[in-house]
């Protein structure tokens, strides 16, 4: 349960630092390439203005013949006269084909927006026209903002990729030490319930043997007092049920459930229980119906898998309308088992499905002492399930009725 916390806190606390992470991340790079498209159109204002008059600053080549160091964008124009054929490109700094000048022209015209871009191309347009009809197209390569903005997320990413390295160490030691008092409390909770159990168990077993021997002598008493014996008996016996059940959760919360890897042909012991429980469906004027396939063989423990299906029949005993049927099913499903109990009854709220298999939970409290037993049945039917790497599930409706359903 504490490694299980932990993992919540860890996880919870990792899930948000990684949402604010990608929010801060998203929006650096959308500012940033905002940042750059307006500084692109600015520098395009001017050329538009003439105050630039198509000088560039000239940027420096590397080696490689490369462009380095561009204040902006690279940028270019062309004038058209007013029937709208090209006069002039000024293309000093920016390696561009006369083929592309044509089609970036070419769409510009066809569009009606005085701005925009051209995603195929790459480019940012600005147009001007002039009161005599021709017009001043400015671009600007988009390519130089492209590459500036995926190294500033590969550095970004770089980052974040770091920080979450050190978020996901701090969040492991704060949550050793957030849940240090509840691990102790826990640890102490299951001491006290593990040792309350010994030492219980000793004296209910001489109680126990002592009213076994006073019943097995009841010549010796009045037929009234008889029934004392006979109650105290019975009431013994689920205090014993009771310990024994704590003793076994006791065992799973400490990892101490030993399990058995040996193969067990569950159908087989499917149909014991079901032999087992005959006589109690038959006192509640219950009847089972099986579908239990052949040879279903599990790996695990012999004896935890009969308690499971003991404790899932019992249930499905206890809370089935009279005359009607309990379904049993067994089957391979690819590689797993799948056992269901189906049975007619009070149909389980939902908000009750979730609680069914919490610790002492009853869904219906008025049947408590009439049906007997402690809520802890199912608590450990899951322990079971888990401690055999498998999955438990319930579903409860109207129409079907509640069914269990173990894949082991």
């Amino acid at each position: 349960m504490i490694k299980q916390l932990k993992r919540k806190f860890i996880m919870i606390t990792m899930s948000l630092i990684t949402i604010v992470l990608v929010a801060v991340f998203i929006a650096i790079s959308v500012i940033h390439y905002s940042r750059l498209t307006n500084d692109s159109y600015r520098a395009m204002d001017r050329v538009v203005m003439g105050k630039m008059n198509g000088s560039f600053q000239k940027p420096k080549i590397d080696e490689k013949g490369e462009r380095r160091d561009f204040q902006f964008a690279p940028i270019f124009f062309v004038d058209l006269d007013s029937g709208g054929s090209i006069v002039s490109t000024t293309t000093d700094y920016v390696n561009i084909t006369k083929d592309t000048i044509k089609t970036a022209v070419e769409e510009v015209i066809k569009n009606e927006n005085v701005r925009g871009s051209l995603s195929k191309l790459n480019l940012l347009y600005l147009i001007h026209r002039n009161n005599d009809g021709s017009m001043r197209i400015v671009f600007a390569d988009q390519i130089h903002n492209r590459e500036s903005l995926f190294i500033l997320m590969r550095n970004l990413l770089i980052v974040e990729i770091f920080a979450l390295a050190v978020f996901w160490w701090m969040s492991v030691y704060l949550a050793g030490v957030a849940l240090k008092p509840v691990e102790k409390a826990w640890a102490n909770e299951k001491q006290f319930l593990g040792d309350a159990s010994h030492e219980l168990k000793t004296p209910l077993t001489v109680i126990l043997t002592n009213l076994s021997i006073l019943e097995s002598n009841s010549d010796l008493f009045d037929k009234s007092q008889l029934k004392w014996i006979r109650n105290s008996n019975f009431e013994a016996m689920r205090m014993k049920e009771l310990i024994e059940q704590m003793l076994f959760l006791a065992k799973y919360d400490s990892y101490q459930l030993p399990i058995v890897a040996e193969e067990i042909n569950l159908s087989e012991l499917t149909m014991e229980s079901i032999l087992t429980m005959e006589s109690i469906a038959f006192e509640k004027n219950v009847e089972f119906k099986n579908k239990i396939e052949d040879d279903v063989i599990v790996i695990g423990n012999s004896a935890q898998l009969k308690q499971l299906v003991n404790i899932l029949l019992d249930n499905a005993c206890k809370y089935s309308e009279e005359k009607t049927e309990i379904k049993v099913s067994l089957k391979n499903d690819r590689d797993r088992s799948i056992l269901e109990v189906n049975n007619k009854g009070n149909v389980i709220p939902k908000e009750d499905i979730e609680k069914l298999f919490d610790r002492f939970y009853r869904s219906e409290k008025s049947r408590v002492r009439k049906e007997g037993g402690y809520g802890l049945g199912l608590s450990i039917a899951r322990s079971i399930v888990k401690a055999h790497n498998g999955k438990i599930e319930v579903c409860s409706n109207l129409e079907d009725g509640t069914t269990f359903r173990v894949m082991i």
